[in-house]
């Protein structure tokens, strides 16, 4: 085989290499999204639940029986 050849082999390589590398930074980027959509919408959850409570106490609500795990 031929240095050219060697070479050749080493450039596709390169390019295929680069176009995995670059799906990877796609796949990350909606991953990234996905995450702080759902980072999100957990914050809001956690905040509705504690108002819940808050005015359920100021109305003198007994709170419901021990909570599920997970919650706070």
């Amino acid at each position: 085989m031929s240095t050219r050849e060697l070479l050749d082999k080493i450039e596709a390589r390169q390019q295929l290499v680069r176009e995995t590398a670059e799906r990877l930074r796609d796949q990350i980027a909606q991953l990234t999204e996905q995450l702080a959509a759902a980072e999100d919408t957990l914050k809001r959850l956690e905040i509705a639940r504690e108002t819940v409570v808050e005015l359920a106490a100021e109305d003198g609500m007994p709170l419901p029986g021990p909570l599920p795990p997970g919650y706070r």
